[in-house]
């Protein structure tokens, strides 16, 4: 039986951690920028404001913001995501990269809301607010896991069958004959 991009679990727990962060730092500058806007318009609106300088600069501190806190936060989802892919890999033998990615977002999922619960219970906060923070985490989490995890493992099963279909007598390893 063929063998699956994700099978090998120990490759992907780096890739898997950096292409989080990357996601996570770049919905963090998206959220920020959102929120910059928010910040910029009425700023824009009003140049009187003593001590305030261009709406632009005050538009990129969110954005500046954003970015370590989404790094951070998208450790949560990643830790499981790897998670789900491993226990989805005790239970299917060959799984398939869709399986594998579904496994992946249903673990960030659950850690997500796991992590919003905690929270619900450390932080004295608003209880609806927190559920609603919650499930949209977990929700987003889910979603772009699945998302980035089944086009990365796609990119990585195309890439071991690319480089299992090439006869070693055809590789150019730089060597001169």
């Amino acid at each position: 039986m063929a063998r699956t991009a994700g099978e090998k679990l120990g490759s992907l727990a780096i890739p898997l951690f950096v292409l989080a962060i990357l996601t996570g730092v770049l919905a963090g500058a998206g959220v920020g920028a959102v929120f910059g806007l928010f910040l910029a318009i009425p700023i824009a609106a009003d140049p009187e404001v003593p001590g305030v300088g261009s709406p632009g600069s005050w538009a990129m501190i969110p954005i500046l913001y954003g970015i370590p806190v989404g790094g951070f936060a998208a450790l949560v989802p990643a830790v499981g995501a790897l998670a789900g892919l491993y226990v989805h890999a005790g239970k299917v033998p060959f799984p398939s990269a869709r399986d594998q990615s579904l496994a992946a977002g249903v673990g960030a999922g659950a850690t997500s809301a796991l992590a919003a619960g905690a929270a619900l219970f450390l932080m004295d906060a608003n209880v609806p607010a927190v559920l609603a923070v919650g499930i949209a985490f977990s929700l987003v989490s889910f979603l772009g896991t699945y998302l980035v995890a089944g086009r990365f493992l796609r990119y990585k099963a195309a890439r071991e069958t690319m480089e299992g279909a090439r006869d070693p007598a055809e590789r150019n390893d730089g060597v001169i004959d």
